[in-house]
Order: structure tokens, then C-alpha cells, then sequence
């Protein structure tokens, strides 16, 4: 296939990924085509946080499966650090529920490592012209599933003030925040947050995000 004429700088193009072979061979492919350039690679999800605020990049090639902070948590937070960034999820893992949490965070290319060597680059000309790219086995049916259902919050078990608070949270908003903005008191924040946590089985503010990603209750 033809190479994207770099009509402009080249698309940055950040790696992380925590096997070092891998970043390598992703790195040499990206090399071959001059419309491309790595600005940095990362092993972990804190580093690839800290290196895109750094280097702000138009791509992120994401494994699903990193130390620190896991690639989903990793795309919630990169889509608030350079929102304009696009992420291609390149992973082992073919589950129906982890594409479905990749396509909430604000992927728009997913593929197999097994597919990498074939349909890397073509991923990455279809990011750079801010347009999708899925694996085969991301089917039409899943796509249509998980981009264009509506919200059904009757499906959630959360009150209305417990969708607020995590929708906050979610945010990045404090409890005191929180209580501000609402007009409660801090105590019944810190109430309806560890309500809610409870019933979607968070651990952290990060889970509650990852859950508001899930269920639409933020816009990423």
C-alpha cells in the first residue's frame, strides 16, 4: 500500500508498550514511512502519561496490558492530557468486552498483535486521517453495538445522585469540589461516592471513571 504523502511535519507517534522487543519491531515499521515519526516510547502507563504531556502526540500505539496503570485507564487520562490524540490499541487480547471498553475510552483502532506486521502502518494512515480502524474480528454488529446505543441508565444500578457524583469524580472533580458544585455537604458526597462504589464494585477513583467511560455518563 502506499505510503501518506507528508504534505505536512510528520503525524508524532508515541509507543508504550511493556515488552521491549515489541517496541522495537513497532518502532522499525513506523520508520519505513517518512509520514510518521516516534516521539517517545514508555513500558508502563505512568511513564506514557508523564511522556505525552511532554511530547503531546497525534498517535498512541496502547497495549491493553501495562504495569503502573492499566492501557484503559491509560486512554481515559491521555484523551484529558492531549484530547486531540488518536489511540490505536494494539493487544493480545480478542474479548468481546475489553474491545467494547477500549471503543468507550475514545479508541479508534484496535488490532491484534498477531495483525501487526500487515495492518499496522495501514491503522495508523486511517488515525492520521482521524478516520477508524478495526481488526476483522471487530465486527460491524460490535461497532454499531458500542458506538451508537444510547445511554440506559435504567440498566445502571446508581440513583440519579449517585450518576452525578461518579460523572464528577469521573471529572476529576474533589469531594469538596463536588459538595460545591452540588450545593450538599461534603460528608453526603463522601456518602453517595462510597454508595456507588460499592454497587459497581470500584476500588478507586480510576474504577469509577473507567465505569462512567463505560456507561456514557462522561463525554471522552
Amino acid at each position: 500500500m502506499s505510503q501518506l504523502a507528508p504534505a505536512h511535519e510528520p503525524k508524532k507517534v508515541m509507543v508504550v508498550d511493556d515488552h521491549l522487543i515489541v517496541r522495537r519491531g513497532i518502532i522499525s515499521l513506523i520508520a519505513e514511512d517518512p509520514a510518521f515519526a516516534v516521539c517517545g516510547e514508555a513500558d508502563d502507563g505512568a511513564q506514557a502519561l508523564d511522556l505525552a504531556a511532554e511530547t503531546l502526540p497525534d498517535i498512541v500505539v496502547l497495549d491493553i496490558s501495562l504495569p503502573k496503570i492499566g492501557g484503559i485507564d491509560v486512554a481515559i487520562q491521555l484523551k484529558r492530557i492531549a484530547p486531540d490524540a488518536e489511540i490505536l490499541f494494539l493487544t493480545m487480547h480478542d474479548n468481546e468486552r475489553i474491545v467494547a471498553d477500549a471503543l468507550r475510552v475514545g479508541a479508534r483502532a484496535y488490532l491484534l498483535k498477531s495483525e501487526c506486521d500487515d495492518k499496522l502502518m495501514e491503522a495508523l494512515r486511517a488515525l492520521a486521517r482521524h478516520q477508524p480502524f478495526f481488526a476483522a474480528h471487530v465486527s460491524e454488529r460490535l461497532l454499531e453495538s458500542y458506538l451508537n446505543v444510547r445511554t440506559d441508565h435504567s440498566a445502571t444500578p446508581l440513583t440519579p445522585r449517585e450518576r452525578q457524583v461518579v460523572t464528577l469524580v469521573a471529572e476529576g472533580n474533589s469531594n469538596k469540589a463536588i459538595a460545591a458544585i452540588l450545593g450538599v455537604r461534603v460528608k453526603t458526597v463522601e456518602t453517595h461516592r462510597g454508595s456507588a462504589m460499592r454497587k459497581v464494585g470500584a476500588k478507586s477513583a480510576a474504577d469509577l471513571a473507567l465505569y462512567a467511560a463505560r456507561h456514557r455518563l462522561v463525554q471522552i
